[in-house]
């Protein structure tokens, strides 16, 4: 079953969202609500052109920003934890040979 996610609402079975990702899922309605209604023949298209143009475009922005910044996280997390893999790893390891350090002279 999809996911929830914050921009579209559901998303593939791969994706990495979930609805664990603390991220509010965006609310159209009160987009609206905040730009008022414009007069004229096409005033409602009107009305959410320049909601998606100076409203919308910013919030997505933000969010994918949000959505980056956690992937950056989780990689993070990985490699520290690889790093702390590989660390214990190379104390555990035997020398079983040991090149001679050539003299010049």
């Amino acid at each position: 079953m999809p996911s929830k996610t914050a921009s579209a609402g559901t998303s593939t079975p791969g994706s990495r969202c979930n609805s664990n990702s603390k991220i509010s899922a965006f609310a159209g309605k009160s987009f609206l609500l905040n730009n008022p209604p414009v007069v004229g023949a096409d005033g409602e298209l009107v009305r959410i052109g320049k909601a998606v143009t100076q409203s919308l475009l910013p919030i997505l922005d933000s969010r994918y920003k949000k959505l980056k910044l956690l992937q950056l996280e989780e990689e993070i997390r990985d490699l520290k934890n690889r790093l702390k893999l590989a660390a214990r790893a190379a104390k555990s390891s035997k020398v079983i040979f040991q090149a001679p350090l050539s003299r010049e002279g």
